[in-house]
């Protein structure tokens, strides 16, 4: 059986070829943007893009071996109002001998809407295709849009 063991918000993860460890960079807790947007183009509380490298990074562990194994992992992100602004997919595949599997999602942007707690919220997807909610991780952001709080 496959389980979720982590997930965290990094600015960059780096893997270290000669003994398969992680380092993680820069966790994130709390975030401020300042987006400049055409006043014309701008509505009020509708999707700004921010810039912003990052990634999502979780950990995977199945307790027997023996034969490969695939899993999709979905994340999506929630606005402090619930509203989705978008999802990304990754698989993830245990080859015949890995108990433990690391999946990186790399970003360059992120949707923002309003100031306030965004979620990360990361499902797993088996072949039966029903979704598991693993975990939900809360970045608070703190938004200024053409010198304005939002």
């Amino acid at each position: 059986m496959i389980k979720h063991i982590w997930t965290v918000l990094a600015r960059e993860s780096k893997i270290d070829a000669d003994n398969n460890t992680i380092s993680l960079i820069d966790l994130y807790e709390n975030l401020q943007f300042d987006v400049r947007v055409d006043e014309k183009e701008y509505e009020k509380n509708k999707k700004v893009g921010g810039p912003f490298n990052f990634e999502i990074v979780s950990l995977f562990y199945r307790d027997t071996k023996g034969k490969a194994e695939k899993i999709l992992v979905e994340v999506d992100l929630v606005d402090p109002k619930g509203e989705k602004l978008g999802t990304a997919e990754a698989n993830v595949e245990f080859k015949e001998t890995h108990d433990r599997m690391r999946n990186r999602i790399k970003f360059t942007t992120i949707a923002l809407t309003t100031s306030g707690t965004y979620v990360f919220q990361v499902y797993m997807k088996k072949q039966e295709n029903k979704k598991e909610l693993l975990t939900a991780i809360p970045l608070d952001v703190a938004l200024t849009v053409n010198g304005k709080k939002m």
